[in-house]
Protein backbone atom coordinates (compact mmCIF):
# COMPACT_ATOMS: atom_id res chain seq x y z
CA UNK A 1 0.00 0.00 0.00
CA UNK A 2 1.45 3.37 -1.07
CA UNK A 3 0.94 6.00 1.64
CA UNK A 4 0.46 9.65 0.74
CA UNK A 5 -0.35 12.84 2.63
CA UNK A 6 -0.96 16.45 1.70
CA UNK A 7 2.62 17.36 2.70
CA UNK A 8 4.05 14.54 0.57
CA UNK A 9 2.00 15.62 -2.42
CA UNK A 10 3.07 19.23 -1.96
CA UNK A 11 6.72 18.21 -1.77
CA UNK A 12 6.45 15.93 -4.82
CA UNK A 13 4.97 18.78 -6.82
CA UNK A 14 7.70 21.17 -5.64
CA UNK A 15 10.64 18.81 -6.20
CA UNK A 16 10.43 15.06 -6.75
CA UNK A 17 14.07 14.54 -5.81
CA UNK A 18 13.63 16.26 -2.43
CA UNK A 19 10.66 13.96 -1.82
CA UNK A 20 12.85 10.97 -2.67
CA UNK A 21 15.63 12.03 -0.28
CA UNK A 22 13.16 12.45 2.56
CA UNK A 23 10.63 9.67 2.10
CA UNK A 24 12.51 6.97 0.17
CA UNK A 25 16.05 7.37 1.50
CA UNK A 26 14.81 8.68 4.87
CA UNK A 27 17.49 11.37 5.14
CA UNK A 28 17.15 14.18 7.67
CA UNK A 29 19.53 17.13 8.13
CA UNK A 30 21.55 16.84 11.33
CA UNK A 31 20.87 20.49 12.12
CA UNK A 32 17.26 21.61 11.75
CA UNK A 33 16.57 25.02 10.26
CA UNK A 34 15.09 27.67 12.54
CA UNK A 35 11.61 27.54 10.88
CA UNK A 36 11.44 23.76 11.22
CA UNK A 37 12.75 23.63 14.79
CA UNK A 38 10.51 26.50 15.90
CA UNK A 39 7.45 25.06 14.21
CA UNK A 40 7.85 21.51 15.49
CA UNK A 41 8.60 22.68 19.05
CA UNK A 42 5.67 25.09 19.27
CA UNK A 43 3.46 22.40 17.75
CA UNK A 44 4.38 19.99 20.57
CA UNK A 45 3.62 22.68 23.14
CA UNK A 46 0.23 23.41 21.58
CA UNK A 47 -0.52 19.70 21.53
CA UNK A 48 0.41 19.38 25.21
CA UNK A 49 -1.79 22.36 26.09
CA UNK A 50 -4.77 20.90 24.18
CA UNK A 51 -4.41 17.65 26.12
CA UNK A 52 -4.37 19.45 29.46
CA UNK A 53 -0.65 18.95 30.03
CA UNK A 54 1.98 21.55 30.90
CA UNK A 55 3.55 22.86 27.65
CA UNK A 56 6.59 24.01 29.62
CA UNK A 57 7.33 20.37 30.38
CA UNK A 58 7.35 19.58 26.67
CA UNK A 59 9.71 22.50 26.07
CA UNK A 60 12.00 21.39 28.92
CA UNK A 61 12.17 17.86 27.50
CA UNK A 62 13.18 19.20 24.10
CA UNK A 63 15.81 21.46 25.67
CA UNK A 64 17.21 18.54 27.67
CA UNK A 65 17.38 16.37 24.56
CA UNK A 66 19.35 18.99 22.66
CA UNK A 67 21.91 19.56 25.41
CA UNK A 68 23.81 16.59 23.96
CA UNK A 69 24.59 18.43 20.71
CA UNK A 70 27.96 19.89 19.78
CA UNK A 71 28.71 23.24 21.40
CA UNK A 72 27.90 25.38 18.37
CA UNK A 73 24.62 23.59 17.74
CA UNK A 74 23.76 23.54 21.46
CA UNK A 75 24.10 27.32 21.67
CA UNK A 76 22.03 27.72 18.49
CA UNK A 77 19.20 25.61 19.87
CA UNK A 78 19.43 27.12 23.37
CA UNK A 79 18.73 30.57 21.91
CA UNK A 80 15.77 29.15 19.99
CA UNK A 81 14.39 27.54 23.15
CA UNK A 82 14.66 30.89 24.92
CA UNK A 83 12.80 32.67 22.09
CA UNK A 84 10.08 30.02 22.11
CA UNK A 85 9.67 30.37 25.88
CA UNK A 86 9.06 34.12 25.58
CA UNK A 87 6.69 33.69 22.63
CA UNK A 88 4.73 30.96 24.39
CA UNK A 89 4.21 33.09 27.49
CA UNK A 90 2.96 35.94 25.32
CA UNK A 91 0.71 33.54 23.38
CA UNK A 92 -0.98 32.20 26.53
CA UNK A 93 -1.53 35.71 27.85
CA UNK A 94 -2.89 37.00 24.54
CA UNK A 95 -5.47 34.20 24.18
CA UNK A 96 -6.27 33.81 27.89
CA UNK A 97 -9.78 35.19 27.41
CA UNK A 98 -10.42 33.17 24.20
CA UNK A 99 -9.24 29.58 24.75
CA UNK A 100 -9.86 27.03 22.02
CA UNK A 101 -12.78 24.67 22.68
CA UNK A 102 -11.80 21.21 21.44
CA UNK A 103 -14.19 18.60 20.07
CA UNK A 104 -13.28 14.98 20.87
CA UNK A 105 -12.93 12.86 17.72
CA UNK A 106 -12.44 9.13 18.26
CA UNK A 107 -11.08 9.62 21.79
CA UNK A 108 -8.64 12.25 20.51
CA UNK A 109 -8.89 15.85 21.65
CA UNK A 110 -5.83 16.88 19.65
CA UNK A 111 -3.47 15.35 17.10
CA UNK A 112 -6.17 13.22 15.49
CA UNK A 113 -4.59 10.46 13.36
CA UNK A 114 -6.35 9.18 10.26
CA UNK A 115 -5.81 6.67 7.46
CA UNK A 116 -8.17 6.27 4.49
CA UNK A 117 -7.81 3.98 1.47
CA UNK A 118 -8.74 5.76 -1.74
CA UNK A 119 -8.24 2.67 -3.92
CA UNK A 120 -6.59 -0.75 -3.75
CA UNK A 121 -3.08 0.71 -3.97
CA UNK A 122 -3.15 4.11 -2.20
CA UNK A 123 -3.83 5.18 1.36
CA UNK A 124 -4.03 8.77 2.62
CA UNK A 125 -2.50 9.22 6.08
CA UNK A 126 -2.11 12.21 8.31
CA UNK A 127 -2.76 13.86 11.64
CA UNK A 128 -5.15 16.75 12.16
CA UNK A 129 -4.23 19.26 14.86
CA UNK A 130 -7.79 19.09 16.16
CA UNK A 131 -11.41 20.11 15.71
CA UNK A 132 -12.68 23.11 17.67
CA UNK A 133 -16.10 24.56 18.34
CA UNK A 134 -16.69 28.24 17.57
CA UNK A 135 -20.04 30.08 17.39
CA UNK A 136 -21.95 26.76 17.35
CA UNK A 137 -19.97 25.39 14.41
CA UNK A 138 -17.13 22.87 14.15
CA UNK A 139 -13.85 23.98 12.59
CA UNK A 140 -10.76 22.03 11.62
CA UNK A 141 -7.83 23.45 13.57
CA UNK A 142 -4.48 24.10 11.92
CA UNK A 143 -1.52 25.46 13.87
CA UNK A 144 0.91 27.35 11.63
CA UNK A 145 4.16 29.19 12.41
CA UNK A 146 5.46 31.84 10.02
CA UNK A 147 7.85 34.78 10.14
CA UNK A 148 5.05 36.77 8.50
CA UNK A 149 1.43 35.64 8.41
CA UNK A 150 -0.02 34.41 5.10
CA UNK A 151 -2.81 36.46 3.57
CA UNK A 152 -6.33 35.48 2.49
CA UNK A 153 -5.12 34.79 -1.04
CA UNK A 154 -2.88 32.03 0.30
CA UNK A 155 -5.56 30.47 2.51
CA UNK A 156 -8.51 30.07 0.14
CA UNK A 157 -6.68 27.64 -2.16
CA UNK A 158 -4.71 25.78 0.50
CA UNK A 159 -4.29 22.08 -0.34
CA UNK A 160 -4.14 20.93 3.28
CA UNK A 161 -7.54 22.41 4.04
CA UNK A 162 -9.07 20.78 0.97
CA UNK A 163 -7.59 17.36 1.76
CA UNK A 164 -8.51 17.37 5.44
CA UNK A 165 -12.04 18.58 4.74
CA UNK A 166 -12.54 15.76 2.23
CA UNK A 167 -11.04 13.19 4.58
CA UNK A 168 -13.30 14.30 7.43
CA UNK A 169 -16.37 13.47 5.30
CA UNK A 170 -15.01 10.02 4.40
CA UNK A 171 -14.38 9.31 8.11
CA UNK A 172 -17.77 10.53 9.24
CA UNK A 173 -16.49 13.34 11.45
CA UNK A 174 -18.92 16.07 12.53
CA UNK A 175 -19.67 18.50 9.72
CA UNK A 176 -16.97 21.17 9.43
CA UNK A 177 -17.86 24.78 8.81
CA UNK A 178 -14.29 25.50 7.72
CA UNK A 179 -10.77 25.92 9.05
CA UNK A 180 -9.39 27.75 12.03
CA UNK A 181 -5.89 28.95 11.19
CA UNK A 182 -4.05 29.47 14.48
CA UNK A 183 -0.97 31.50 13.58
CA UNK A 184 2.09 32.03 15.76
CA UNK A 185 4.83 34.31 14.49
CA UNK A 186 8.25 32.66 14.49
CA UNK A 187 10.44 35.75 14.20
CA UNK A 188 13.18 36.18 16.80
CA UNK A 189 11.97 38.91 19.19
CA UNK A 190 14.39 41.84 19.40
CA UNK A 191 16.17 42.38 22.72
CA UNK A 192 16.39 46.15 23.42
CA UNK A 193 20.00 47.25 23.73
CA UNK A 194 21.54 48.91 26.77
CA UNK A 195 22.61 52.47 25.93
CA UNK A 196 25.63 54.34 27.27
CA UNK A 197 23.23 56.36 29.40
CA UNK A 198 22.42 53.22 31.37
CA UNK A 199 18.90 53.03 29.93
CA UNK A 200 17.60 50.58 27.33
CA UNK A 201 16.72 51.57 23.79
CA UNK A 202 13.04 52.31 23.18
CA UNK A 203 13.28 52.71 19.41
CA UNK A 204 9.92 52.95 17.64
CA UNK A 205 10.78 50.13 15.25
CA UNK A 206 11.71 47.68 18.03
CA UNK A 207 9.85 44.45 17.16
CA UNK A 208 9.63 42.55 20.41
CA UNK A 209 7.40 41.19 23.20
CA UNK A 210 6.55 42.59 26.65
CA UNK A 211 8.13 39.50 28.25
CA UNK A 212 11.41 40.17 26.47
CA UNK A 213 11.45 43.82 27.56
CA UNK A 214 10.85 42.80 31.17
CA UNK A 215 13.63 40.23 30.96
CA UNK A 216 16.09 42.84 29.66
CA UNK A 217 15.09 45.26 32.42
CA UNK A 218 15.63 42.56 35.04
CA UNK A 219 19.00 41.67 33.51
CA UNK A 220 20.21 45.27 33.86
CA UNK A 221 18.43 45.89 37.19
CA UNK A 222 16.22 48.64 35.76
CA UNK A 223 12.80 49.65 37.08
CA UNK A 224 9.86 48.54 34.84
CA UNK A 225 7.85 51.52 36.08
CA UNK A 226 10.17 53.77 34.07
CA UNK A 227 9.26 51.92 30.84
CA UNK A 228 5.50 51.45 31.15
CA UNK A 229 4.73 53.28 27.90
CA UNK A 230 7.26 51.19 25.97
CA UNK A 231 5.91 47.95 27.50
CA UNK A 232 2.33 49.01 26.70
CA UNK A 233 3.32 49.56 23.09
CA UNK A 234 4.53 45.98 22.84
CA UNK A 235 1.26 44.81 24.40
CA UNK A 236 -0.63 46.70 21.69
CA UNK A 237 1.47 45.01 19.00
CA UNK A 238 0.75 41.43 20.13
CA UNK A 239 -1.78 41.08 17.30
CA UNK A 240 1.20 41.03 14.93
CA UNK A 241 2.51 37.93 16.73
CA UNK A 242 -0.70 35.90 17.12
CA UNK A 243 -3.73 35.60 14.88
CA UNK A 244 -6.71 33.29 14.40
CA UNK A 245 -8.59 33.25 11.13
CA UNK A 246 -11.91 31.41 10.74
CA UNK A 247 -12.20 30.45 7.08
CA UNK A 248 -15.47 28.91 5.81
CA UNK A 249 -15.29 25.97 3.42
CA UNK A 250 -15.55 26.75 -0.29
CA UNK A 251 -16.93 23.51 -1.66
CA UNK A 252 -16.05 24.27 -5.28
CA UNK A 253 -12.40 24.85 -4.43
CA UNK A 254 -12.26 21.75 -2.21
CA UNK A 255 -13.74 19.54 -4.93
CA UNK A 256 -11.15 20.56 -7.52
CA UNK A 257 -8.13 20.45 -5.20
CA UNK A 258 -9.15 17.04 -3.84
CA UNK A 259 -9.52 15.65 -7.37
CA UNK A 260 -6.07 16.95 -8.30
CA UNK A 261 -4.60 15.64 -5.02
CA UNK A 262 -5.81 12.15 -5.96
CA UNK A 263 -4.33 12.52 -9.45
CA UNK A 264 -0.90 13.44 -8.04
CA UNK A 265 -1.12 10.61 -5.51
CA UNK A 266 -1.66 8.10 -8.31
CA UNK A 267 1.23 9.64 -10.27
CA UNK A 268 3.52 9.09 -7.26
CA UNK A 269 2.33 5.52 -6.72
CA UNK A 270 2.72 4.69 -10.41
CA UNK A 271 6.28 6.03 -10.48
CA UNK A 272 7.49 3.89 -7.58
CA UNK A 273 5.58 0.86 -8.82
CA UNK A 274 7.94 0.89 -11.80
CA UNK A 275 11.25 1.92 -10.19
CA UNK A 276 12.89 3.00 -6.97
CA UNK A 277 15.46 5.15 -8.76
CA UNK A 278 15.63 8.88 -7.86
CA UNK A 279 13.20 10.97 -9.93
CA UNK A 280 14.22 14.22 -11.68
CA UNK A 281 14.75 17.35 -9.63
CA UNK A 282 13.13 20.77 -9.98
CA UNK A 283 15.62 23.64 -9.80
CA UNK A 284 13.98 26.90 -8.76
CA UNK A 285 13.86 29.55 -6.02
CA UNK A 286 12.78 26.96 -3.43
CA UNK A 287 16.28 25.42 -3.64
CA UNK A 288 17.49 28.29 -1.45
CA UNK A 289 15.71 26.95 1.62
CA UNK A 290 15.45 23.27 0.72
CA UNK A 291 17.04 21.05 3.43
CA UNK A 292 18.48 18.84 0.68
CA UNK A 293 20.19 21.66 -1.23
CA UNK A 294 23.65 20.47 -0.18
CA UNK A 295 23.01 17.00 -1.57
CA UNK A 296 21.64 18.36 -4.81
CA UNK A 297 24.54 20.81 -5.18
CA UNK A 298 27.09 18.04 -4.58
CA UNK A 299 25.60 15.88 -7.31
CA UNK A 300 25.32 18.74 -9.81
CA UNK A 301 28.92 19.82 -9.20
CA UNK A 302 30.35 16.28 -9.34
CA UNK A 303 31.30 16.15 -5.65
CA UNK A 304 31.29 13.14 -3.31
CA UNK A 305 27.58 12.74 -2.59
CA UNK A 306 28.09 9.88 -0.11
CA UNK A 307 30.43 12.01 1.99
CA UNK A 308 27.88 14.84 2.08
CA UNK A 309 25.24 12.37 3.24
CA UNK A 310 27.47 11.15 6.07
CA UNK A 311 28.52 14.64 7.20
CA UNK A 312 25.25 16.54 6.91
CA UNK A 313 22.43 13.99 7.27
CA UNK A 314 21.20 11.13 9.40
CA UNK A 315 18.94 8.21 8.57
CA UNK A 316 15.55 8.70 10.20
CA UNK A 317 12.38 6.97 9.04
CA UNK A 318 10.10 8.70 11.54
CA UNK A 319 7.58 11.26 10.21
CA UNK A 320 9.33 14.53 9.52
CA UNK A 321 8.44 17.90 7.99
CA UNK A 322 10.94 19.82 5.93
CA UNK A 323 11.73 23.46 6.39
CA UNK A 324 10.15 24.16 3.03
CA UNK A 325 6.83 22.85 4.33
CA UNK A 326 7.03 25.13 7.32
CA UNK A 327 7.80 28.09 5.13
CA UNK A 328 5.12 27.31 2.57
Amino acid sequence: MFAVSQSKVNQWRRCKLAYHFQHREHLRPKVKSRPLYFGSTVHKMLEASAKGKDPRTALAEIAHRDEKLFREEREYYAKLIEDISFIWRAYKKYWAASPLSFVVIGNHQAEIPFAVKIDDAIEVKGTADGVVSHKNFNWLLEHKTHAEFPNADHRWRNLQGAVYNSISKLLGWPKLQGLCWNYVRSKEPTRPKLLKSGKISIAKDCDTLPEVVLDVLEEHKLNPDDYQEFIAKQEDNLHTWFERVWQPVQEGVVKILWREFLATSREMADYYAKTDQPPPRTVDIHCKWCPYEKLCRAELQGLDVDSVKQLEYVFDDTPYQTGTEQAA
